[in-house]
C-alpha cells in the first residue's frame, strides 16, 4: 500500500487505514499464536487457514489472459493477503512456545512450513510492490501459481500428515527439520537477493521482448551464478520437504523442480541470447547456473 500510494494508485486516507488494518492483524494474529496455539490441538486453526490461503488462492486470477472485475479482485485478494498475514503471525506465535521448551512436537514442524511458506509469498509481494508496482494485484504472491503448485502444495501437506499419524512425533528427524530449515532459509535469500539486485529486469513472466531499460545484471548473486532466483526456489522447494521429512515428496520435488527450471531456463537463455547477443554468451561461459546437474544438460544441449 505504501507503494500504491506513492505510485498515486491508492488514496493517502485509504493507504493508512489499510496498513492500520494489516498491522492489527499481524499483532492481534502474533498474540493468538502465543496464548492459544502452544495447545496443541489448536494449531489445527493453523492448518485450516493455510489450507484455505491454498485453495482459494488458486481460484483468483488464475487465468492470465482474462481479468476479472476489479472489484472482486480487490476484495478477493485483500481477504486472502490478510489471511495469509494471520497464518504468517499464527504460525510465529504458536511456534514460540515449543522452540523454547524441550518438545518436538509434530505440529511444531509443520507450523515452521507454513511460516517458510508465508515469508515467500509475502517477499514475492513485496518485490512486485516495490519495483512493478503497476502490476501489482493478487498474481504478484504466486499463491495462484497454477494448478501444479497448487497440487504439489496439498499432497505435501498430506504425505506429512498422514506419516505423522501413523507414525506419530517419530515421523519428524529434528537433524532433517533443522537441515532443511536452514537450506530453505538460504535458498530464499539467494532468490530474494538476486530478485532486489536485478530490480525492474527481475519478472515473473519470462520476457519475450527486450523493454527499453532492460539491461544484463551480472553483479551481486549474478557474479557467481547465471540464475540465482531459480537456484534459491529448487532449493528452498526441496528444502521445505526436507524439513518436513517429507521422503516422497523430497524426491518429487527434486525432480519435477529439476524439470520445470531445465524448460524455463533453455526458454529464457534463449530470448537473452536474443536481447544481448556476445555479451550474454561471455557472461554464460564464465557463470554457470548451480542447480545440481542442471550445467551438465544445458551444456549438451548446446553442442
Amino acid at each position: 500500500y505504501t507503494a500504491l500510494e506513492e505510485s498515486g494508485m491508492v488514496k493517502p486516507e485509504v493507504a493508512r487505514r489499510k496498513r492500520l488494518e494489516f498491522g492489527v492483524g499481524w499483532a492481534a494474529s502474533f498474540c493468538i499464536g502465543i496464548l492459544f496455539l502452544s495447545d496443541v490441538g489448536y494449531r489445527w486453526l493453523i492448518f485450516v487457514a493455510f489450507v484455505a490461503v491454498l485453495l482459494g488462492g488458486s481460484f483468483v486470477q488464475t487465468n492470465r489472459s482474462r481479468r476479472p472485475p476489479p472489484k472482486m479482485v480487490y476484495t478477493a485478494s485483500y481477504s486472502l493477503a490478510l489471511l495469509c498475514t494471520c497464518v504468517l503471525q499464527l504460525s510465529m506465535g504458536a511456534l514460540l512456545p515449543s522452540l523454547l521448551s524441550d518438545a518436538w512436537i509434530g505440529q511444531t514442524v509443520f507450523a515452521l512450513y507454513v511460516f517458510l511458506i508465508c515469508i515467500f509469498h509475502c517477499l514475492e509481494t513485496v518485490f512486485v510492490a516495490m519495483f512493478h508496482t503497476e502490476d501489482l494485484d493478487f498474481r504478484a504472491t504466486l499463491i495462484n501459481n497454477g494448478a501444479p503448485y497448487t497440487a504439489a502444495m496439498c499432497v505435501a501437506i498430506v504425505e506429512y500428515w498422514v506419516e505423522y499419524f501413523l507414525l506419530g512425533d517419530s515421523s519428524s528427524l529434528p537433524i532433517l527439520t533443522i537441515i532443511g530449515f536452514v537450506v530453505a532459509v538460504i535458498g530464499q535469500f539467494l532468490r530474494s537477493w538476486a530478485q532486489f539486485c536485478a530490480g525492474r529486469n527481475f519478472t515473473h513472466i519470462v520476457a519475450d521482448e527486450k523493454v527499453a531499460n532492460h539491461r544484463l545484471v551480472t553483479s551481486g548473486p549474478y557474479s557467481f551464478s547465471r540464475h540465482p532466483g531459480y537456484d534459491g526456489w529448487f532449493f528452498w522447494s526441496v528444502a521445505t520437504q526436507l524439513l518436513l521429512c517429507n521422503p516422497l515428496c523430497t524426491v518429487a520435488f527434486a525432480i519435477v523442480s529439476w524439470r520445470f527450471f531445465f524448460e524455463r531456463i533453455v526458454h529464457e537463455e534463449y530470448g537473452l541470447r536474443q536481447f544481448f547477443g556476445d555479451a550474454y554468451r561471455d557472461y554464460a561461459r564464465k557463470v554457470p547456473v548451480r542447480i545440481p546437474g542442471l550445467q551438465a544438460a544445458l551444456d549438451r544441449i548446446a553442442t
